[in-house]
């Protein structure tokens, strides 16, 4: 989770520097940005959802005696993992494509924009 933040934040100063210069593809860059910051709320959200989910199986005492509440709480905390696995999906790929991209279009507008094409590479 941290791993996503520390990345979220990076990447927000980054498209800060971009707004305030005025450069080319910062609103693409911005409105991939807020989506990414809205996935990992959710990431988040169903992180939490799927900790307590998770300790209400540990504290069911007797698992034998008490099955039915066992295998309905162990369920749900199957449930949870399978949303937090889609939301791991999800900002990978959020991360791997569009955001990659449009860094990637801005890399190259800025780059055919500079004076006689002079690469900083």
């Amino acid at each position: 989770m941290q791993a996503y933040q520390y990345m979220y934040q990076k990447l927000d100063i980054f498209v800060q520097r971009l707004e305030n210069n005025g450069q080319p593809g910062a609103k693409d860059l911005r409105a991939k940005t807020d989506e990414l910051g809205t996935q990992i709320t959710k990431f988040r959200d169903d992180y939490e959802a799927y900790d307590k989910d998770r300790d209400k199986v540990t504290k069911i005492e007797n698992c034998t005696k008490n099955s039915i509440a066992f295998d309905r709480a162990l369920q749900n905390a199957r449930n949870s993992r399978a949303v937090v696995h889609e939301d791991v999906v999800n900002l990978d790929e959020m991360l791997s494509g569009p955001i990659q991209n449009s860094i990637r279009n801005l890399y190259t507008e800025l780059l055919a924009s500079s004076p006689a094409g002079v690469s900083n590479e």
